[in-house]
């Protein structure tokens, strides 16, 4: 995948000191009241994430106690995660834990709705499996589109970050495909003219996690990382997406017309 290629680039830089970039705090004191694991102060917050990940992961997989399940994950996704606003999150939990039995096929076809909260408890009963959330979406749709690979739109779940909300990187995607003739005049004339252009350029929804997994798994391969790379690859993703490459994006757009693209492109 070209677009593989792309976000393997954007990353090569920071990837051996993604320790210095991830900065994804949590109350140490509450994990360890909820969970049982003690923190070395000096840890960085990389470290002090996967081994709470780690611990989670080995909880859950001695007990089959359904309160059990829900009582880590509503801490993992709520206070570690931030994500207080899912209203049917048992039902999610219960329907993840379902898949999760069937292995990985199961997740090539799955609704995108509550993926910010699924993906979160899904990462700590499979090795395989990141977290996918907005913040990881707007990094991977953002890097490609200033690397000129505007022909797969990864479906973004909803955010809650109104920095990142400023740019619609959407439009940004349907004007760099106007730009490259991909967009006719016909086109815009059509009743469905929304749908049939995501139809062209977005991951289906429901094969947008599995179609995920497998790019990130790329990203690190590319990346020569060992595996479990792709768990690195997504921590990264989510924390320069509200710093340097919201920042690159702006000063690329601005690098251009003062509309932002020029031509309908910013390739250039």
């Amino acid at each position: 995948m070209q677009h593989a290629a792309a976000v393997a680039n954007y990353l090569r830089p920071f990837i051996h000191d993604a320790d210095a970039h991830y900065q994804w705090t949590f109350d140490e004191a509450l994990a360890t009241e909820i969970v049982g694991i003690e923190f070395d102060p000096t840890e960085s917050w990389l470290e002090k994430t996967v081994r709470l990940k780690g611990f989670l992961g080995k909880q859950l997989m001695t007990t089959s106690d359904r309160n059990e399940h829900l009582r880590l994950a509503h801490y993992f996704i709520s206070h570690w995660g931030g994500v207080r606003t899912n209203r049917k999150l048992d039902d999610l939990i219960d329907n993840t834990r379902r898949l999760a039995s069937l292995g990985r096929a199961a997740f090539e076809d799955v609704p995108i709705e509550g993926v910010s909260s699924w993906s979160k408890y899904l990462t700590l009963l499979c090795d395989w499996a990141p977290i996918y959330d907005s913040r990881v979406a707007y990094s991977i749709n953002a890097i490609n589109f200033m690397a000129g690979q505007t022909q797969c739109f990864f479906a973004m779940p909803d955010g809650r970050s109104p920095r990142l909300s400023l740019i619609d990187l959407e439009t940004l995607f349907v004007l760099s495909l106007a730009g490259d003739g991909l967009i006719a005049d016909a086109d815009l004339g059509h009743k469905h003219f929304a749908s049939r252009t995501r139809g062209r350029y977005h991951t289906p929804a429901r094969q947008t996690y599995g179609l995920y997994v497998r790019f990130l798994e790329e990203v690190a391969q590319q990346l020569n990382l060992a595996p479990g790379g792709s768990h690195t690859i997504e921590m990264l993703l989510f924390s320069l997406a509200p710093g340097k490459v919201l920042s690159d994006l702006i000063k690329r757009l601005s690098a251009q017309s003062p509309f932002g693209v020029s031509n309908w492109s910013i390739r250039g």
